[in-house]
């Protein structure tokens, strides 16, 4: 059982903290209790509301299943079109811890890239710096996606370096900061989809199953109050980062 921790909450929305190891609405191939599930227990007057996708109820933005941390989640239709046009203006502030394999100098830069589905593999995203959606036929998606990441520490493990980086998204793309550390060389450690040999090795090393990825900081104005939203590393990412220390 997953504990869904309410970080905030008003009549319109509320904030939830997201363990790893829980997807946020079923698909793609996933099934089992998912946080839409836990939501709807909690606050069973949502089923009601009259939701544009009923697999969906609330859910404004996602992250994917071992990725923990911030989100949204709305507690009628209006207010999830609301935050949902905020996030495609770009108005919503959304922030991430992650480490990755490798030396990050310069220590910030901004990745643009196109990202679309792999035809090779549809759990994964291929992030490149050409459109492919000519090339891969007219069903193909490719869309243009934008993380900005600054260096906050480097740590040497076993003569490796590692980079914590703190990094924020201009889009929301599936995938889109591991597709985009991976097209830069710089894996996020622990990921099981996105990885190198090298990558592979060092998270195994570590003990991380799951990417060393959290969502720390959401950020917006509503009703003209400026909201700000903060979550520490999860227990088991902290240990890392002692470990490393």
């Amino acid at each position: 059982m997953y504990n869904i921790k309410i970080i905030y909450e008003s009549d319109n929305y509320l904030v939830a903290n997201k363990p790893a190891g829980i997807v946020i609405h079923n698909g793609a191939g996933e099934i089992g209790e998912t946080l839409s599930d836990l939501i709807l227990k909690k606050y069973p007057k949502m089923k009601k509301e009259n939701w544009p996708d009923s697999r969906r109820p609330g859910i404004v933005h996602r992250l994917d299943k071992d990725t923990s941390g911030l989100l949204i989640v709305s507690k009628n239709p209006k207010m999830q079109k609301y935050f949902q046009e905020e996030f495609k203006k770009h108005l919503i502030t959304k922030k991430y811890y992650a480490l990755v394999l490798g030396k990050i100098e310069p220590t910030q830069g901004k990745i643009v890239s196109q990202i679309t589905r792999d035809p090779h593999n549809r759990l994964k995203q291929k992030a490149t710096y050409l459109n492919l959606s000519h090339a891969l036929g007219k069903n193909a998606k490719s869309r243009q996606a934008q993380t900005e990441y600054k260096t906050i520490k480097i740590f040497k493990y076993k003569n490796i370096d590692l980079s914590l980086l703190d990094i924020k998204l201009y889009t929301g793309r599936m995938h889109q900061i591991r597709a985009h550390m991976f097209l830069k060389g710089y894996p996020v450690i622990g990921d099981q989809v996105y990885y190198t040999k090298e990558s592979k090795k060092i998270s195994d090393k570590l003990g991380i199953r799951r990417q060393f990825l959290h969502a720390y900081k959401l950020e917006f104005l509503f009703n003209n109050k400026k909201n700000k939203f903060i979550s520490n590393l999860p227990n088991d990412l902290n240990d890392i980062i002692k470990h490393l220390k």
